[in-house]
């Protein structure tokens, strides 16, 4: 039911937290200055004022660091993107469903399954033992994996869909989206 009281901006943005909008914040960031061909030095050396460090800017990208404002703004202007089309890029990512993932669906398939997501999902299943095989995966979260393991994210995000989990009445995807470091990393 559509909240006629309520701003389309508001309605959209309801339960985010700031975390993880400013994970999508700086997720849009960073394809803007990859669709440059920049790497993060070529975007800090475009900075007129005092600028920043690259590992800012890379804190920025990743959502570990907040920015000001004023500092989005500059950032939006040397990589010539509308602030407005990014921000609503970031909303529409944040939004967007997660998938839950049976990883071990996806490593019994493995002569259809690229070889760096089978070894990522290995990986996975091995690093939690105890757990039920199954990676909550965000949009922005399949991004950066994409990027970590050399795909395009069409493509991953179309491979992990065909490895959607069941839904169990005693286990409800109810957890928090794990981090895109603990997509990454593990």
């Amino acid at each position: 039911m559509l909240d006629r009281g309520v701003d389309p901006f508001e309605r959209a943005t309801r339960g985010l937290s700031p975390a993880e909008m400013g994970a999508a914040l700086g997720m849009e960031l960073r394809l803007a200055r990859i669709g440059l061909g920049w790497s993060r030095l070529d975007v800090v050396d475009h900075l007129t004022d005092d600028g920043i460090h690259k590992q800012t800017l890379a804190c920025y990208e990743q959502g570990v660091r907040r920015m000001t404002v004023e500092r989005w703004l500059q950032l939006c202007q040397v990589l010539t993107v509308s602030p407005v089309a990014l921000l609503t890029r970031a909303i529409q990512r944040s939004t967007s469903g997660a998938i839950e993932v049976d990883l071990h669906s996806l490593c019994q398939d493995a002569p259809h399954v690229p070889h760096p997501v089978l070894k990522w999902a290995r990986r996975r299943i091995k690093g939690n033992p105890l757990g039920d095989g199954r990676a909550h995966l965000t949009v922005p979260v399949v991004t950066e994996l994409a990027i970590a393991l050399g795909l395009r994210q069409a493509d991953l995000t179309a491979l992990l869909r065909r490895y959607v989990a069941e839904a169990h009445p005693a286990v409800l995807p109810e957890s928090p989206a794990e981090s895109i470091e603990d997509a990454v990393c593990s």
